[in-house]
């Protein structure tokens, strides 16, 4: 297959067109895992950490605490049921 001067060949053409695309949708997607991770964990913190004032151990391999006993462990319950009614009807509220 002959092309032009300084062109792709034809089978390869399509690259050109997709490849910027899918560097696109992986870029977007990866700021989005990374906004969702650092939601999740600011909300934890706030929620549980804050309110409740339990703060969930990290992995023991990566220097994580030990038990944390809450000084309020009614509240845990209450919180994370909130945490799932919200996330309910987020998911099931409002799909029109």
């Amino acid at each position: 297959m002959k092309g032009k001067r300084g062109s792709l060949p034809g089978e390869f053409e399509y690259l050109r067109k997709w490849v910027p695309i899918a560097v696109l949708i992986g870029i977007v997607s990866g700021v989005g895992a990374l906004v969702f991770y650092e939601a999740l964990a600011g909300l934890t913190y706030v929620m549980l950490g804050l309110g409740a004032g339990f703060f969930p151990p990290g992995a023991a391999g990566e220097g994580g605490a030990g038990v944390v006993f809450s000084p309020h462990p009614f509240l845990i319950p209450l919180i994370t049921t909130l945490g799932g009614l919200l996330s309910g009807i987020l998911v099931f509220g409002l799909d029109g």
